[in-house]
């Protein structure tokens, strides 16, 4: 297993459409780079994320689902998809006295829209 663990550019994650921002500058140098060095699989390759990192890797993911075959998102904060591409997998938790980002303004939005799709 290989992971790029890194942290945000900014404050936190997603400040911007997911895409076109410092964030996605970053990210995708590095996923190259580590694929220059190491042969990934590219059928198992996954995205996730925690908190806002996690509304960010699920925006992300939906936008570049024919690059992730994976999304594990943790108590993820907003979904800001501007496009969809491919069908990744996507495996969701999220804990219901969380104070940050309260699964009733989150997740319950979000994962039964993302059933309906």
């Amino acid at each position: 297993m290989i992971m790029i663990a890194p942290e945000s550019r900014g404050l936190t994650w997603g400040r911007a459409i997911p895409g076109f921002d410092a964030d996605v500058r970053y990210l995708g140098p590095a996923y190259r780079h580590v694929a220059n060095i190491v042969d990934i699989d590219e059928s198992r390759v996954a995205l996730g994320g925690v908190s806002d990192g996690g509304g960010y890797a699920l925006s992300m993911g939906l936008a570049y689902g024919n690059s992730f075959n994976h999304l594990i998102i943790l108590m993820a904060g907003q979904m800001i998809p501007y496009r969809y591409q491919g069908k990744p997998k996507i495996f969701i938790v999220h804990g219901v006295n969380d104070t940050q980002m309260p699964i009733d303004k989150t997740a319950r939005v979000y994962v039964p829209k993302l059933k309906a799709e």
